[in-house]
Parts: structure tokens; sequence; C-alpha cells
């Protein structure tokens, strides 16, 4: 989050045709990670704020499947949401499944959702 302009540091040897995209400052309630293999949530793992607020199913499901079909989407990643304030389920990052914490999810999914990707990077079915 930047808050003054010595938070500028952080985009240094950036190449200047890097899109940086910024967002208005929002308090999260609860965070979750969706783990997705083949476009298919594999898990949901809890990782920061109140347990017992939810994220909105539908709401996962629907941006899966808009990720999906955008031909962005690769064959194992993470999506990271949060309850805002006010209520609503929002995105706060897409991982790309080659890299990234397995947050306490099954051994066996973890693993499968990191074999599944790295196999797409080195172009094997």
């Amino acid at each position: 989050m930047f808050q003054n302009v010595d938070d500028l540091q952080y985009t240094q040897g950036i190449s200047k045709n890097t899109p940086i995209w910024c967002s208005e400052v929002v308090e999260w309630l609860s965070e979750y990670r969706v783990f997705v293999i083949q476009g298919d949530v594999v898990g949901i793992q809890h990782y920061a704020g109140d347990l017992r607020i939810s994220i909105n199913q539908k709401e996962i499901m629907q941006a899966i499947s808009l990720f999906e079909q955008s031909d962005e989407a690769t064959a194992g990643y993470t999506l990271d949401f949060g309850i805002l304030t006010d209520g609503n389920t929002a995105l706060v990052e897409w991982n790309d499944g080659f890299s990234l914490g397995s947050y306490g999810l099954n051994r066996k999914l973890y693993t499968d959702l990191l074999i599944t990707r790295w196999r797409e990077l080195v172009g094997l079915k």
C-alpha cells in the first residue's frame, strides 16, 4: 500500500511499460485463498481476519468462470478473496500455480496444483 512518496521506492527497476493498477484503500474483515486446478475449485483456506465471516461462494464461482473464459487463466492458480467492511466479497490477488503458499491445503491437492501448472509451463499435457 502506498501511503507517501517514499513508498514509490518499491517501483524501482520496473519497466516503464509495466502497467500499475491502483485502487482505493479498503479494509478487509476476512481473507481466503481459493485453489483452482483446470478451472475446478479444489480447496478454500482462510488465512486472515475473522473466520466467522465467509466469502460469497456464488461470486467466487462467477469470478473463476469469467477468468477461465478470458484465456488468461493458467492450469493451476489461486485467487485470494476478502470480505470488505461493507460485506461485499472482493478479489485481493491472483497467484500463479508454480509458486505459492499452501495455507494448510491438503498436501496431495497442493502438490497436484503445483505439478499441473509446472507441466503446463514446460509444455507437457
